[in-house]
């Protein structure tokens, strides 16, 4: 299956994460090349990525496409003006004529709904962000209250803008949400086959809230069930991915979903505006997914890492550790569902950007990683949530019909590359290297916002600290492991074995994420011969 995918951006969860997602369910999945997605505050190219689609196009069964992508340059560039109205109406009648040419059997899409917050591009940015919250905040209670009078209040707001965040902030919302309605206008007609609109990092309260209302009043008013508003949008490709093979295949998993806190299930994480529980329903309900109460009778068990308390920033646990001996339960758990030869994921959102030191440490101390079908513990819940959800889905596609996969060997070999990576990103880096790294930067003086000319530096240092590390929990919890059936053909089995490869770079020059590749040998044991695969 061919599918054209035009992510939002060339960062590697967008770029990379949906990559190997849709080599372990063995697509073929087609990308514009790197330069003209842009990078960071540089927009990327819409009428050359347009141009790109459209000479691509014949012989292709699928697209997934980004609207931020093809009408701004990307998400950075939809929360600027950096593109002016001229160009972002050009770029919509561009994408709106392609699109009625139904060149694609199947067209999936995704558009953002602004977050409440402007780019963190600066110091001075985040030092405002307290009091522009409570502006906003003002602006959602007027919109719930006395909606008339939202214009009056916006523009006694701008007069309050400090901080380096600009008054044009407002305009861009307002052509933001245009754009959204545009999407859903194009659903409507039936030029896309089914879209999301994300929520980027949203909260319970914001001008974001107010929008999505709107929004969710046309869906109702038009009956289109096949448009989904839900809080994400780095993982929104990989999650469509899954609903596009899924509906291939005219399968959809069920899951069961064990917490480690029945009580933490009810919170809303940092950046979300609903429960843990509702979170994961609403990712289910995209790909037609359902939730069994018995364990034995589903396709899936993801387990859900929370505390009752509630999620706090990963860096919280460097000043206190708490839950262990619950941890250490729930840890169990997982291993009886293994043993029981079930397909396991493990969703760790006890902390936002970051995973739960003390629960990655008794994952590697008391299993193989390998065992676990989909493991991560990156930025928000929902961009967790959403990549356990898609890479579990990915995988249980793949073990029912691996008889149709053209290369197995390579999908089973994607399947374990990226989730050694979440644990070497999302725990050894977001949550213990990247804060060292951050304390070197304030004694240089050196904004992790923009590296500039100590990029090079910066990134070989990551480089060094996390390919050791990475050495390390290789040898552990990884190497030697036995892959599961079907590639293990009879009187012979297949195994992961060292070397390690390991290559790290900062895919943007700041140190907010970094791009992890990892490379191994697997190779086929027999009673006589140790063959390498790849």
């Amino acid at each position: 299956m061919k599918v054209l995918y035009v992510p939002i951006d060339n960062r590697p969860c967008t770029m990379v994460f949906p990559a190997h997602l849709a080599q372990i369910a063995g697509l073929s999945l087609i990308m514009p090349p790197r330069e003209l997605l842009g990078e960071y505050r540089t927009p990327g190219d819409p009428a050359r990525v347009l141009s790109w689609l459209s000479d691509m196009s014949r012989n292709i069964d699928a697209a997934v496409l980004s609207v931020d992508m093809l009408i701004y340059g990307g998400l950075i560039a939809s929360r600027s003006d950096i593109v002016d109205e001229r160009e972002v109406s050009k770029n919509v009648q561009a994408l709106e004529a392609w699109l009625r040419k139904r060149e694609i059997p199947s067209i999936y899409a995704f558009s953002v709904i602004m977050r409440s917050m402007p780019t963190y591009t600066s110091p001075e940015v985040e030092k405002a962000s307290s009091q522009f919250i409570r502006i906003l905040n003002r602006l959602y209670e007027v919109s719930e209250k006395t909606p008339h009078a939202l214009p009056t209040h916006i523009e006694q707001a701008k007069k309050q803008m400090k901080g380096g965040i600009s008054p044009s902030y407002f305009s861009i919302r307002q052509r933001n949400h245009r754009i959204n309605q545009q999407a859903v206008k194009w659903r409507k007609e039936k030029l896309l086959d089914f879209l999301i609109l994300g929520l980027d990092d949203v909260v319970t309260k914001g001008l974001n809230i107010y929008e999505k209302k709107i929004l969710e009043t046309i869906l109702a008013r038009d009956s289109l069930t096949s448009v989904h508003i839900y809080p994400g949008t780095d993982e929104i490709a990989m999650i469509l991915l899954a609903r596009l093979v899924c509906e291939r295949y005219g399968q959809f998993p069920s899951f069961s979903v064990l917490y480690s806190s029945n009580e933490g299930r009810k919170a809303v994480p940092l950046y979300e505006d609903r429960s843990v529980e509702d979170l994961v329903k609403t990712y289910l309900s995209v790909l037609k997914g359902k939730i069994n109460v018995s364990e034995s009778d589903s396709d899936i068990s993801l387990y859900v890492h929370l505390f009752s308390r509630g999620q706090r920033e990963a860096g919280w646990q460097r000043v206190k550790k708490t839950g262990r001996a619950q941890i250490s339960s729930f840890v169990g758990r997982i291993r009886k569902s293994l043993d029981a030869g079930r397909l396991a994921a493990v969703a760790d959102i006890a902390y936002a950007n970051g995973a739960d030191i003390a629960l990655a440490e008794m994952i590697t101390d008391s299993l193989k990683i390998p065992n676990l079908t989909a493991y991560a513990a990156w930025n928000t819940a929902g961009n967790t949530l959403g990549t356990v959800i898609a890479q579990s889905t990915l995988r249980w596609i793949a073990l029912t019909y691996h008889h149709r996969l053209e290369e197995p060997v390579l999908a089973e070999k994607a399947q374990h590359s990226f989730t050694f990576s979440r644990f070497l990103d999302d725990w050894i880096y977001q949550s213990d290297l990247r804060d060292k790294v951050r304390s070197l930067c304030a004694r240089e003086k050196i904004s992790v916002f923009h590296l500039d000319e100590s990029r090079s530096r910066i990134e070989h240092l990551i480089d060094s600290m996390l390919t050791s590390r990475g050495e390390e929990l290789f040898r552990k919890s990884f190497a030697g492991s036995y892959l599961l059936p079907p590639i293990s053909s009879k009187g012979a089995h297949i195994s992961i074995q060292e070397p390690l490869t390991c290559q790290v770079s900062l895919p943007w020059p700041r140190i907010f994420e970094v791009d992890v590749f990892c490379d191994f040998t697997l190779q086929q044991r027999s009673l006589k011969t140790r063959v390498p695969l790849y």
